[in-house]
């Protein structure tokens, strides 16, 4: 609803300005002025309230004192009760199956309710749009709205309109976001892709392409059409308003007449009608849903909420039962056994209440069993108990939170919200499982007898119906709600730019149905017209008795038959109850303005406004061929129910003051007569019904978003044609909506991505220059650090465009070393790469081919020049992901680029590192131009620098995403300095790079290092395990459920989410079995080949039986063994990488998929694998393949083990301590510069996010050793567990593996004594906090010795693990360790070069990542293979006890989070900025100014 907002409303408010004491001085006169003061409020909800009548109007009311002016004096009490405990926080998401969200938003709705004038409603409404949760005050005010007489005729603002959020997938408002941060700036490349267009009045239209279908999970994806049809949607949200589960009998309105025998018929219909739409593609029964097996189909609803919170994924094969929801299932399944008990014995006692349960009126009763709550007793009439609804019981079981939940802070799925709800397939399962109860009920009821169906003297000689053809048309949705205001657009309350989504939708041709009917006397009579399937799926005929609930109600209405011939023509947009498209807001506000006669208006262009289904749903979408259907019409006997008003059939009244939803609710008979009751055939066909045989066709149609999105997604597009111009096509296929008059001029745009912005006003722009040769290592640094700056963005840089606009890789061939590498390339580009603006993971085949030939040809480069003038073209033409990517790993491997330091992976990309909510919050401020909900400030931890800059909490302790206690380690697995350390190893020793392609000494004893870097990591997480009470690590097993699931809460760049997987995943189902088989396989190989000692592949035989051999291993298990009769050949065969093969079985993609746009899981990319504690239980099983390698070796002998004329005589280790504290991360990158910002290649805003990560105290290791000689040593210094989680001691041949190698080093030893000194922040290949982007230019920039700043303050940039997490948490009263030294004599590998053992060399040229590589010893030594005690322990060697401390600290973050969550809070003093240090041991300042220079940003 850009709504109201697209003018300035001249609302005549009065009383802006009221006396004190007065509380009713507004006047309103008419339904127009009610009208505009409605649509005032739900203007803009999730914006601070633009409008100072309300504002005035709202603020300063004391309910405590205007109890008088409420009809019911208590519900007064009871919501300022509520309000003192404390109501949901505003920017909060409201869900009514959350017990206490659902008791505060029915006082809010009583305190509208029981109003006694108009006036008092406004002013309560008012105070509410002020002070309380906007997602409770628009559900407490539509609810009202739609009860209260006084408010009659009110139309309200289409759902969808007021929170987009529920209505329109996520990438689509992360485009909206994206043009709004960049003020309509668009990337011409992208327009293509994206399909994004303005008109000349500055209203922007976004596709929502419904062919983008990378979050199908399975066929009953195909009705997505159907279940995310935004009116239908509309309409069972609709309904709910009028029908609350929770309403009691209390509120007397004539709505709620019949109330729950009509919504059990209305669930029944949607039943009914979505069982048609599945037999129109192919599919068949509706799947009962069963408690006793898993959910087969999954859904995955791709929506975002305004908070960055996402919908949560359920993946096939879901199985929802769990330790946390047993109750409530078992009081899902006992309450279904109450009310079947109940229906077979036709009653049922419940609260003092008997309700009877063998008549056709207590239907109402059956619906109150099912959806409602029985009346309570006087003694807990106010309390609600959400456990009384079974059909909210059921959704909990299903989803994430239980009905017992107390807690505020949610993440609903799809079924807790009630305008999204029915995307779900599984809702429908539900709704068949509780319409048994239904079937079960009207069974026990007689069938219709022959004088119940039949209507003497009347026959209905015959139907004639239309050619029914359905179609795909479009729709455009009003978005603009969906983006923020900024403070200008607030004042002036409206916006500067309007969205729009463009939206396919079913349809279909305008049709008429004609009834001839015979009457042999004048009578008022009900026309009833069903709709209904003839076949099922597989063309056999349907049993009317099976097929009865199947029939949709088309259309009912009352008639008066008049003697002889009765000709009835029926149009399909005339049916009963149905409605056209909504008119949008603005529309609907500026036809208020200038009509006279509203009654005229509601009539015509508002008719079932608020009521309607979707006249465009009438039919189902039918086949191209024709689909089978049958239409029923029976006419009957009016029989009017009791004290009707006559007033009713008046057309031309001038009240409305019902809204029916079925003219059958006037009528006598049973909703759904017929159909409702068994049939006995031989007792059914009377004359005045009719079968007739119908068939419905679909029109195919083209549709530019389909031609569009398969000119990307096939081989045979030129990406080199697609990026130079736009392509010209109609952008509206079958017809182009028109706004407001006018013929609207399409313009063509697309947005850029994200900014890396971090270093963007420190470039020069004349540093690109290759004409004259780069030979300086500053140099070199500043042009690669500008390759890397902003790279989702378009390109800002002059100077590399040029270059890259003027380089052609084809005719330049002879300027690299492999011509045939370049030859390669030119044939991935030919054929088409990834386009720019989409996701790029390694994992699948097609991608990772093409980003290798990328590394190709930037590594085979004959000179730095051609390097750079290579990667400035791939800087203007590849995918973003991909070229930084190859950059990364050519600057890694290439000679010329030794003692280049490349960014912060969390600094190019934040989307792999931030969580989603934070990353919401930075484009909201950036919307707003830093413009702070000081109210919000507190409870969301922004805060602002007097220097511009924006630093925003990652609050670990909000915990709405936790699913399991692995949970407990997310500040270990999702440390962004651990998973920078994995993804920098990745880089250096990619899996897929061939040792005959690349000869680097980068890559020495590559496969072992890697073996044992992933083997580190495991037993390294297994220390944080226990440090958190956690057992052993669990291992995979392909044969059972992942028992733990994980939630990533992240969002990517163009809007895509990575995906949650829920606990007890079922790894095993019909898309993967193939690659399961060959993991197992493949495992089966490896294992056949250690014990056999050897294995041949491609030809070529390889040898498993020394300890050198484990390189062969290695290679076996990451990566993949060359065909010996090709050893040049460039084709990757990704099949062959067993951690590939594993992660994929436990994620989405697999392996064989070949397309392009694919929704990865955190596995797939390097930077967030170690994210989920699924990796490890993949890398213990992978390990266990080691393990069992080295248990073919022998032990080590005690010569082995000795260092003759050595003794380590004591090892005195600090005091151990660890704690938590914050850092500040650049993020910077994730916000989207605009063009004034592009010019000046600078962010106007700078954003951090503040993080809680574990650190500990420095401490030191003394190690005094004895010796009789002068001698090289290695020094090696281990610290692993010595009880498990029960406090038993772990045998050392069982525990060796869990030791974590924390130091390695080189010494030489003199005669005598040698006291040893280790501080550990000097211990072996560490890196402290990294130098953010922007330090290090303005470091380049002044310092003049590289090598200096290198090995200060860059030492280890690039390889090194984070120091503060050398040790793990540990625990307060201290958990006990053992510190395992060893000192062995130096035994050099050959052909080293000594020089590298020389600390003041000027060339650094290669990064060694541990000192035992020059170490002729297997990593690992000696607790790399199976231990004799009898001859392990030496005098060269020593265990020492330790203790790790962990010291708690209060953390601001977690004090204002509880603040909120607790219950003793009061939401009306916390309205207002609490002043608390930002950092508890630091002042934020401070800490900011020393750790990144924020006074010169």
């Amino acid at each position: 609803m850009k709504g109201i907002a697209c003018l300035i409303l001249a609302l005549a408010a009065a009383a802006v300005a009221r006396p004190d004491g007065e509380f009713t001085n507004l006047v309103f006169n008419d339904i127009k002025h009610k009208q505009e003061f409605i649509f005032k409020l739900l203007n803009n909800v999730m914006q601070p309230v633009m409008y100072k009548e309300i504002e005035e109007i709202g603020k300063d009311i004391k309910f405590e004192d205007k109890v008088d002016f409420y009809t019911k004096p208590e519900v007064v009490k009871t919501f300022v009760k509520n309000l003192k405990f404390g109501f949901l926080p505003r920017g909060e998401i409201f869900t009514l199956h959350i017990d206490r969200q659902m008791k505060e938003v029915i006082s809010m709705f009583h305190m509208l309710y029981y109003a006694k004038d108009f006036e008092t409603f406004i002013k309560t409404a008012c105070w509410m749009r002020l002070y309380l949760n906007e997602g409770m005050f628009v559900y407490a005010l539509t609810v009202a709205v739609r009860h209260r007489d006084d408010c009659k005729g009110i139309i309200l603002p289409p759902p969808y309109e007021i929170y987009p959020y529920y209505f329109v997938r996520g990438d689509v408002i992360q485009k909206a976001y994206l043009l709004k941060m960049k003020k309509g700036l668009v990337d011409h490349k992208l327009c293509d892709f994206y399909g994004i267009k303005v008109t000349d009045k500055k209203v922007y239209i976004i596709d929502e392409n419904v062919y983008d279908t990378r979050v199908h999970l399975n066929e009953e994806d195909r009705l997505r059409y159907f279940t995310e049809d935004i009116d239908l949607n509309t309409y069972y949200y609709y309904f709910h308003i009028d029908y609350p589960f929770w309403m009691g009998e209390q509120v007397n309105n004539k709505v709620m007449f019949r109330r729950w025998e009509l919504t059990l018929y209305v669930y029944q219909q949607i039943l009914a009608r979505y069982y048609m739409e599945r037999l129109s593609n192919g599919l068949g029964e509706i799947t009962t849903f069963s408690w006793d097996t898993t959910i087969m189909k999954g859904y995955w609803p791709w929506l975002i909420l305004h908070n960055g919170v996402q919908l949560p994924v359920r993946m096939n094969n879901f199985n929802f039962i769990g330790n946390y929801n047993v109750g409530v299932m078992k009081l899902a399944k006992d309450y279904e056994n109450i009310i079947t008990e109940a229906v077979v014995k036709g009653y049922i006692e419940i609260n003092g209440f008997r309700y009877e349960l063998n008549k056709e009126e207590d239907i109402e009763h059956l619906g109150k069993l099912i959806y409602g709550a029985v009346e309570k007793t006087d003694l807990t009439k106010y309390q609600i108990h959400a456990y009384r609804y079974l059909l909210v019981l059921m959704k909990s079981v299903i989803g994430l939170n239980t009905v017992t939940s107390d807690k505020y802070f949610v993440v609903p799925s799809v079924l807790d919200n009630y305008q999204t709800a029915l995307r779900d397939p599984v809702f429908y399962q539900l709704q068949k499982r509780l319409f048994y109860f239904v079937m079960i009920f009207k069974n026990r009821l007689p069938s219709y007898t022959h004088e119940d169906l039949y209507f003497p003297g009347v026959k209905v000689e015959n139907v004639v119906v239309d050619k029914l053809v359905t179609y795909f048309d479009d729709y455009l949705m009003d978005m603009t709600n969906a983006v923020t205001y900024n403070d200008n657009e607030l004042k002036k309350a409206t916006p500067d730019m309007v969205f729009f989504a463009r939206k396919r939708r079913l349809n279909h041709q305008p049709f008429e149905v004609k009834f001839e009917i015979e009457s042999d006397k004048q009578v008022d009579c009900v026309v009833r017209l069903f709709l209904g399937p003839k076949e099922d799926h597989t063309g056999r005929l349907f049993d009317i008795n099976e097929n009865r609930f199947n029939f949709v109600e088309l259309d009912s209405f009352m008639y008066k038959l008049v003697t002889g011939k009765n000709f009835i023509v029926r149009k399909s947009m005339d049916m009963h109850n149905l409605i056209g498209d909504r008119m949008m807001t603005y529309n609907i506000w500026n036809k208020f303005q200038s009509t006279t006669d509203v009654k005229d208006f509601f009539m015509k262009d508002l008719r079932n406004y608020m009521t309607g289904f979707p006249t465009r749903l009438l039919l189902p979408k039918g086949t191209v061929g024709g689909m089978n259907m049958m239409l029923y019409v029976i006419v009957s006997p009016l029989k009017l129910i009791d004290n009707i008003d006559a007033e009713i059939f008046d057309a031309d009244r001038r009240e409305f003051v019902v809204d029916f939803r079925s003219s059958m609710l006037l009528d006598k008979m049973p909703l759904g007569f017929p159909f409702d009751r068994m049939i006995d055939v031989s007792k059914f066909f009377t004359p005045n019904m009719k079968f007739v045989d119908v068939t419905i066709f679909h029109k195919n149609q083209v549709c530019d978003m389909k031609t569009r999105w398969n000119r990307w997604v096939l081989k045979n597009y030129d990406l080199i044609d697609r990026t130079g111009t736009v392509m010209e096509n109609n952008y509206f296929v079958d017809i182009f909506p028109k706004r407001s008059g006018g013929t609207m001029k399409v313009l063509c745009l697309v947005l850029g991505l994200s900014a890396f912005a971090a270093a963007s006003g420190i470039l020069e722009d004349n540093i690109v220059n290759t004409n004259n040769g780069v030979s300086d290592i500053k140099q070199r640094q500043i042009i690669i650090l500008k390759l890397l700056n902003n790279i989702l963005e378009p390109l800002v840089d002059k100077d590399i465009k040029d270059v890259g606009t003027n380089f052609d890789i084809e005719r330049n061939i002879n300027l690299f070393t492999k011509p045939e590498v370049v030859k390669e390339f030119i044939k991935h580009l030919k054929l088409g790469m990834l386009p720019r603006g989409e996701v790029f993971t390694l994992t699948i085949d097609r991608q990772l081919k093409e980003v290798i030939s990328a590394f190709h040809v930037l590594y085979f480069a004959k000179d730095f020049d051609t390097f750079v003038k290579t990667a400035c073209w791939m800087r203007l033409n590849l995918n973003e992901g991909m070229f930084v990517y190859a950059l990364t790993v050519a600057v890694r491997h290439r000679n010329d680029c030794k003692g280049i330091i490349l960014p912060p992976p969390y600094e190019i990309y934040p989307y792999f590192f931030v969580r989603a909510d934070v990353i919401q919050k930075a484009y909201l401020l950036k919307m707003k131009k830093g413009l702070l909900d000081k109210k919000l400030c507190d409870l969301y931890g922004i805060k602002k620098t007097d220097k511009e800059v924006y630093i925003i909490d990652e609050n670990v302790f909000d915990r709405r995403v936790v699913l399991n206690k692995e949970d407990r380690l997310r500040y270990f697995t999702e440390d962004i300095g651990l998973n920078t350390y994995y993804y920098y190893f990745h880089v250096d020793y990619p899996f897929w790079m061939k040792d005959t392609i690349v000869n680097n000494k980068l890559l020495t004893r590559r496969w072992e290092l890697t073996l044992y870097i992933n083997q580190q990591i495991l037993a390294r997480y297994h220390l944080e395990r226990l440090s958190n009470n956690l057992g052993e690590i669990d291992q995979l097993d392909l044969n059972t459920i992942v028992k733990k699931g994980y939630w990533p809460w992240m969002l990517l760049h163009n809007g895509v989410q990575l995906p949650v997987r829920l606990n007890n995943h079922i790894i095993t189902h019909e898309k993967n079995t193939d690659v399961i088989h060959l993991v197992k396989v493949y495992e089966d190989i490896i294992t056949g080949a250690i014990i056999k000692g050897f294995v041949e592949i491609n030809g070529v035989r390889l040898d498993l039986v020394k300890a050198e051999d484990v390189e062969v291993l290695g290679k076996l298990i990451f990566g993949m063994i060359e065909d010996k009769n090709n050893l040049s050949t460039v084709t990757v065969e990704a099949y062959r990488y067993l951690l590939i093969l594993l992660k994929d079985v436990v994620g989405v993609n697999t392996i064989h998929n070949d397309k392009y746009f694919v929704v990865p899981t955190v596995l797939d990319n390097f930077q967030t694998t170690l994210r989920d504690p699924v990796f490890y239980q993949l890398q213990k099983r992978l390990c266990n393949l080691l393990i069992l390698f080295k248990k073919r070796l022998p032990c080590y002998t005690r010569d082995e083990l000795t260092f003759p004329g050595l003794k380590i005589d004591n090892v005195v280790v600090d005091k151990l301590e660890t704690f938590f504290d914050d850092h500040i991360m650049d993020m910077t990158n994730a916000l989207i510069l605009n063009k004034d910002e592009q010019m000046t290649t600078k962010s106007e805003m700078t954003v951090l996010v503040r993080k809680r990560r574990l650190n500990h105290k420095p401490f030191k290791v003394v190690i005094d050793v004895l010796s009789d000689k002068t001698v090289d040593s290695v020094v090696r210094i281990f610290l692993g567990p010595k009880q498990d989680t029960l406090g038993r001691l772990i045998d050392i041949n069982k525990n060796r593996l869990n030791f974590v190698e924390i130091d390695s080093f080189l010494y030489k030893l003199n005669t005598g004594k040698n006291t040893i000194v280790r501080n550990s922040i000097d211990m072996h290949n560490i890196v402290r906090d990294r130098m953010m982007t922007r330090d290090l230019l303005k470091k380049i920039d002044t310092i003049t010795d590289v090598r200096d700043l290198l090995m200060k303050d860059l030492k280890n940039y690039m390889t090194g693990f984070p120091a503060r997490l050398i040790l793990p948490k540990g625990h307060i009263g201290g958990m006990k360790m053992m510190l395992y030294v060893i000192v062995t004599p130096l035994k050099l590998v050959d052909g080293v070069d000594v020089n590298l053992l020389d600390t003041t060399r000027q060339g650094l040229t290669v990064d060694y990542r541990s000192t035992v590589l020059l170490d002729k010893m297997p990593l690992g030594f000696p607790l790399d293979r199976q231990i004799d005690l009898v001859r392990f322990n030496t005098p060269n060697m020593k265990f020492v006890d330790v203790n790790i401390f962990h010291k708690p600290q209060v953390c601001d973050m977690k004090t204002r989070w509880n603040r909120w969550v607790l219950r003793d809070y009061d939401l009306v003093d916390m309205t207002t900025v609490i002043n608390d240090d930002f950092n508890v041991e630091v002042d934020v300042n401070n800490k900011l100014y020393k750790n990144s220079n924020i006074v010169d940003i």
